[in-house]
């Protein structure tokens, strides 16, 4: 609580619960993106290679003759 009410009345007011909310959807989102990098980032290397990128697809059952190519 004491990190959400930022002016320490005891309640957490509009502004703080705003600033609180925020923070996390921010927060969430960049977890979010960090995971579905890793994802495709199959050899963690820090990038995203075509052979990652077609390890993904092979995974999710995608073929390469469906009109995806290089």
């Amino acid at each position: 609580m004491a990190l959400i009410d930022l002016n320490g009345n005891g309640v957490i007011d509009y502004s703080e619960w705003l600033v609180a909310t925020v923070k996390i959807e921010e927060i969430v989102k960049v977890k979010k993106l960090k995971m579905a990098f890793q994802y495709f980032d199959r050899d963690s290397k820090g990038n995203i290679t075509l052979e990652d990128i077609k390890g993904v697809m092979a995974n999710s059952g995608i073929q390469q003759n469906e009109g995806l190519d290089e």
